[in-house]
């Protein structure tokens, strides 16, 4: 049974209530979830789980076969209650950021020199951003004028939104970005 990924529906939302689906150890599957398993360079949420009046502080979140299983510091109680998650709602924020931030960038340069990423990777206190470039861009490129530029676009407020579309919709949209890989 796949997990309700109630994450992708809504980003914003940071508790709810779930049952439990399986238990094995400390490695729990619910019917839903709001924690982000992690992916594509961005790491995992983190937060709480809580039944009763026990916490269980969540470990890692990984996304296998469609269900999400969240790892926790301990086993839980009681397999038949259910549990009530909660995002650690700062660090969820400084990846949303972060990701936002990541794609920016990458579109500034895709739209000016043609680059197409190759890698990314959110950490605790930065993010990474891989780019290919053509030879003979790359020397044209003046590096020293690139921050500034970039700074510039940021600085102005842009909307900003998310949609789910299929892989062919993504390769037929004009002006799409595309990576390296896929």
């Amino acid at each position: 049974m796949a997990t309700i990924e109630l994450y992708s529906e809504d980003s914003y939302l940071k508790e709810c209530s779930a049952n439990i689906v399986s238990i094995q150890d400390r490695f729990v599957v619910c019917d839903q979830t709001i924690f982000y398993p992690g992916g594509g360079g961005q790491p995992c949420d983190r937060g709480v789980i809580k039944q009763g009046d026990e916490t269980y502080n969540i470990l890692t979140v990984k996304k296998i076969d469609g269900e999400i299983i969240h790892e926790l510091e301990r086993p839980f109680q009681d397999i038949n209650q259910t549990v009530d998650m909660q995002i650690d709602w700062s660090w969820r924020f400084q990846n949303m950021q972060y990701h936002t931030l990541l794609h920016v960038i990458s579109g500034y340069l895709y739209q000016q020199y043609n680059a197409l990423a190759t890698s990314s990777q959110i950490e605790k206190e930065h993010a990474r951003l891989e780019l290919s470039f053509s030879p003979e861009v790359m020397e044209e490129i003046p590096f020293d004028y690139l921050e500034q530029s970039i700074k510039k676009v940021l600085a102005h407020p842009h909307n900003v939104y998310t949609k789910t579309i299929s892989r062919t919709e993504a390769e037929q949209k004009e002006g799409g970005i595309k990576t390296v890989i896929n």
